[in-house]
Order: structure tokens, then sequence, then C-alpha cells
């Protein structure tokens, strides 16, 4: 029981296993990129924006049927859109 409590979530290690190339750097610093996250309310959509907003100086827009879940940080933009319904 005590090492379960002990237990600790890993770090990520997105930028190890997946290092950034020379063409992804310069897109990645460039204010003016957008880029575009459905499911982002949770799992790993929540997670790609994090990442997108931590390893990029662009607008993220992080799509989801419940914006008020989408992660709360600058440069994201929340937008109420659930992909089953033509009219969202």
């Amino acid at each position: 029981l005590a090492s379960a409590l002990s237990w600790k979530r890993p770090p990520h290690r997105v930028r190890e296993l997946f290092p950034a190339t020379a063409d992804a750097t310069a897109r990645n610093a460039d204010a003016d990129a957008v880029f575009v996250v459905t499911g982002a309310s949770g799992g790993i959509g929540s997670t790609i924006v994090e990442q997108l907003h931590e390893r990029t100086a662009g607008t993220v827009y992080a799509c989801c049927r419940d914006p008020s879940r989408a992660p709360a940080l600058d440069r994201v933009r929340p937008i109420k859109l659930d992909v089953r319904d033509d009219a969202s």
C-alpha cells in the first residue's frame, strides 16, 4: 500500500522521443501559426492542446462540446464544436 501511495506520474517524454526538426522549430516559433484540436476537453485532445501551448508560439483553437472544460491557457481559444452535429 505504501508504494501505491508514493507513486508519481512519470514526466512527459515527448521531446525526448520525438525531437523537433529544424523546420518544425522554425514553424513552432511562428506567432501567426494556427492549430486546431478537436476533442480538446479531455484525454489526448487536452494533452495535445497543452503540448502545443508549451511548444509553439501560435494560437491554439481548442474545439470541444463544452468549451469550459478546455485547458484555460493564454493563446488557447476554446470553440464550441460537436463533430456529430452539422449545425455546430
